[in-house]
């Protein structure tokens, strides 16, 4: 397994509804805890692996019935795993003062 990158948010009015919207930096702001984001980088790097399990899974032209077990559990694992990044930026982003819903 490749190593995780300490990452940031990229919080410039960008949507964080995507983990391309990640930057890689090593500086962070000083209230918000750097375990945070090591927490984050390593639930977007298993987000990765879901996502790229699943791609591998759709391009088989035949998937048998253990297959589609498969892509429905890979599709639910990625999207918890995407709910739990949101909820750590969304506390994030709260610690930090800011309101999401403007």
């Amino acid at each position: 397994m490749d190593p995780v990158q300490v990452v940031k948010p990229n919080y410039a009015g960008q949507s964080a509804a995507h983990e391309s919207h990640i930057t890689t930096n090593t500086t962070y702001p000083d209230d918000i805890d750097p375990a945070a984001y090591d927490a984050l980088a390593r639930m977007v790097q298993q987000h990765r692996i879901y996502d790229r399990q699943l791609k591998d899974l759709m391009a088989k032209p035949w998937r048998s019935a253990e297959d589609k077990l498969e892509e429905a559990n890979l599709k639910k694992l990625k999207l918890r795993q995407k709910d739990e990044i949101e909820r750590l930026r969304h506390e994030m982003y709260l610690y930090m003062g800011q309101d999401l819903n403007n």
